[in-house]
């Protein structure tokens, strides 16, 4: 049994190494995978929206070349026009800029029918009141999307002479905001730049988790079922990253050497846990724990003792704790347990 303890520790490390491994690639694609990405929506007047999207830092170093982005594609969009190459009553417009210095400018033309109706582009256009024509600018070294959107093709001209980089001065004065939110509106009135609005998607909750499976402690087989009660806290995106709370559980222990069902003996254990979520991963979660043991019957080993141990969950069917249980007299023996979990969740 007290070679358990390395196996356990070296099967969660195992187990973790796929998925990080899978998450150093994701990094490499972030324009085709599912990476959380903020929104800035700069308002400059009536008629005329900006979006970015990207992943925000504190500095928002990410849109430093921005205005020059702007410059190269009106620059780029006029000489094409000029050489009568871009329809200019195309309603999408797609402009590449690639780290090596490249740009390519794509648009749909009049006869281009869209192939699938996506809801949420649709439900995002009603929702920000979008003006009907967008450029959608990829600036690929960056990293981030740069949508325009204006109500008339004409009005082109008008947004050269915005400056994108004080307009995000504005979001720089409070870079709690920037921190802490996923969507941030910027609006110009009265020739100044203010935060219009902002939010985040970040919803703590509140997770009962009743659980059942089987123990082995020391030597012997038991039987148990669970209950821990966490709260779970989200980073802004909406995604868990720590777990803490209460745990109750109930091991049985019965004597079968005359095989009858003799001698029961009922040990619940109260404690403490604490885990978070293993980076690249949405379900992986590894923690400690810790709590006191108590018989029912007031007897037995593992009365009045405690334990402490590992924790694991979102690796496969089971959930599985490693334990080691402190007996006294400098004495102690190893407990594994495999439960089937199940998840009740309250929004807080």
């Amino acid at each position: 049994m007290k070679k358990l303890l390395p196996c356990a520790l070296w099967a969660c490390l195992a187990l973790s190494l796929p998925t990080n491994a899978q998450s150093d690639c994701e990094k490499q694609t972030s324009f085709t995978s599912d990476e959380n990405k903020d929104t800035i929506i700069i308002n400059p007047s009536p008629g005329i929206k900006f979006i970015l999207i990207g992943k925000n830092t504190n500095d928002l170093e990410l849109y430093n070349n921005l205005d020059s982005v702007k410059a190269f594609f009106l620059t780029d969009i006029e000489t094409a026009t000029q050489a009568g190459t871009y329809p200019t009553t195309s309603k999408v417009t797609y402009y590449f800029i690639h780290p090596n210095g490249k740009r390519r400018l794509k648009a749909e033309n009049e006869d281009y029918i869209e192939p699938v109706i996506n809801v949420q582009k649709e439900l995002r256009s009603m929702s920000l009141e979008l003006p009907p024509y967008e450029y959608i600018i990829y600036a690929l070294g960056n990293d981030y999307e740069f949508h325009i959107h204006i109500k008339d093709p004409k009005d082109l001209s008008k947004i050269s002479a915005v400056n994108l980089k004080d307009a995000l001065a504005a979001a720089l004065e409070d870079k709690k905001i920037i921190k802490q939110s996923t969507k941030i509106e910027i609006e110009k009135t009265n020739e100044h730049w203010v935060i219009k609005d902002h939010s985040r998607d970040k919803t703590d909750l509140l997770e009962l988790t009743p659980a059942f499976g089987m123990s082995l402690i020391g030597s012997r087989w038991s039987p148990m079922a669970a209950f821990n009660l966490s709260i779970i806290l989200d980073d802004k995106y909406g995604d868990a990253y720590i777990k803490t709370g209460l745990t109750y559980s109930v091991n049985s222990f019965a004597d079968w050497s005359s095989e009858k069902f003799t001698n029961l003996n009922i040990v619940a254990t109260y404690g403490l846990r604490y885990m978070m979520r293993v980076s690249g991963t949405k379900k992986g979660w590894l923690g400690l724990q810790g709590g006191y043991m108590k018989s029912y019957e007031k007897e037995g080993p593992l009365h009045d003792k405690y334990k402490v141990g590992i924790t694991a969950k979102g690796f496969g069917a089971f959930n599985f704790d490693f334990d080691v249980l402190f007996l006294g007299n400098k004495e102690s023996i190893y407990g594994l347990t495999l439960k089937v979990p199940f998840r009740v969740v309250f929004i807080l």
